[in-house]
């Protein structure tokens, strides 16, 4: 790589960086271990090509951009430590969190607290544009009030009427079942929700909650389980003959496909919050795609996607307001569009929510030769426009923080 990374794994080796006077710093508190590993460990990749990008083109306003990165293990008080000593001890100008919802929430307040502008990736509980909002935070990924009203409007569209959840039991998950829920009843679906079950992160048995949702004969399944314990539940699952009576949707499209491979299963509803492996996808995505698989030897997925974008989002912002300077950031994009990887994305002023789509589809019938794994077909784009939360909704519980 042609940009320097500074692993901030303890207070002796984040204090032991000094920034350079022709280079600048931006932080990676990210889940590189546990269930959530794969969106911290991807989504570094598209932190590490953005940043290579930048620096090759020469720097941001005559500076080199160096990366501090940290484990922050999917855990809030780890997050809190290893975001701190990014920000005090490596002085960074900028982070980019990609780890889930509750440590996104510690990283966000210190964001606040310490006046970093923050570019939230992966972590989407509604509270980060919500009761946990600031003004130096901006989120690149559609939230938990969107995404679950997407998958209302689509399950709808399946004419389903008997439908189960299974979440993690962590916020996200519990939030993202009530707005699921809440966009069944605003949408006149007629949906009956007939089950409902929150497993702990890092379940590795299933049976039981498997055996439950078959006993209660849905004919729509939602499994917003985090991509590794979603794996293991679809693999389950499939032994268990659940396809057989249910739909299922999940999340997660490109994590479930591209690590089950040929095991994915076949008609699965899955959704992608951009538009990689559906059929048709966007060129400037597909050129994205075949330069990192030469880089890494892999597919993407999802996130080094996002991730490349919000770093985008930061440069524009640090070019129009042609300072660093995290009050200049804010102000540049608050209510302001700015063009990306994955499309001209526009941050609301009232929340800074990223007004991106979401797009759900099946896993194909069969294996796509140039991937080794099926691509994802029938797909319907849903904007953001038609799952936001209205503006006065979100400022009245930013008011109640």
């Amino acid at each position: 790589m042609k940009f320097k990374v500074v692993l901030a794994c303890s207070l002796a080796i984040a204090g032991a960086s000094v920034a350079h006077a022709d280079s600048v710093k931006v932080g990676a508190p990210i889940v590189l271990s546990g269930s959530s590993a794969v969106v911290g460990q991807t989504g570094l990749h598209g932190l590490q090509m953005a940043i290579e990008d930048i620096n090759a083109a020469g720097g941001l306003l005559g500076k080199t951009v160096e990366l501090v990165v940290a484990d922050d293990a999917g855990n809030p008080a780890t997050a809190n430590t290893v975001t701190r000593d990014m920000i005090l001890n490596n002085e960074v100008v900028a982070m980019f969190p990609g780890s889930n919802s509750a440590s996104g929430s510690a990283e966000q307040v210190l964001a606040g607290q310490y006046k970093v502008p923050a570019f939230f990736f992966s972590a989407t509980d509604i509270s980060l544009t919500t009761t946990n909002f600031n003004k130096y935070t901006f989120q690149m990924s559609p939230s938990t009030y969107m995404d679950p009203r997407a998958w209302a409007t689509y399950v709808k569209g399946l004419g389903a009427k008997h439908v189960y959840i299974i979440n993690p039991d962590i916020n996200y998950g519990r939030s993202y079942a009530d707005n699921f829920k809440k966009g069944l009843a605003d949408n006149g679906s007629g949906a009956e929700i007939v089950g409902e079950q929150y497993p702990a992160v890092g379940t590795s048995d299933f049976s039981s909650y498997i055996s439950a949702a078959i006993a209660a004969k849905p004919d729509f399944l939602y499994l917003g389980l985090l991509p590794g314990d979603q794996v293991s539940f679809l693999r389950q699952a499939k032994g268990y003959g659940l396809f057989d009576i249910t739909k299922i949707g999940a999340p997660n499209a490109v994590d479930v496909v591209s690590t089950m491979r040929e095991e994915a299963p076949k008609g699965l509803n899955v959704r992608g919050v951009t538009p990689l492996f559906f059929e048709g996808g966007d060129p400037e995505i597909q050129k994205f795609t075949e330069r990192y698989q030469k880089l890494y030897g892999k597919w993407p997925t999802e996130w080094p996607v996002v991730a490349y974008a919000a770093v985008q989002a930061w440069a524009e912002a640090v070019k129009k307001a042609n300072s660093f300077e995290s009050d200049a950031i804010a102000t540049a994009l608050s209510g302001q569009s700015v063009k990306t990887l994955r499309g001209e994305v526009e941050f609301r002023e009232c929340d800074h929510q990223g007004m991106v789509p979401v797009y759900i589809g099946q896993v194909a019938d069969k294996v796509d030769p140039t991937y080794g794994f099926p691509l994802l077909v029938n797909f319907q784009k849903i904007e953001a426009k038609d799952m936001a939360m209205p503006c006065d909704e979100a400022v009245a519980l930013q008011k109640k923080k």
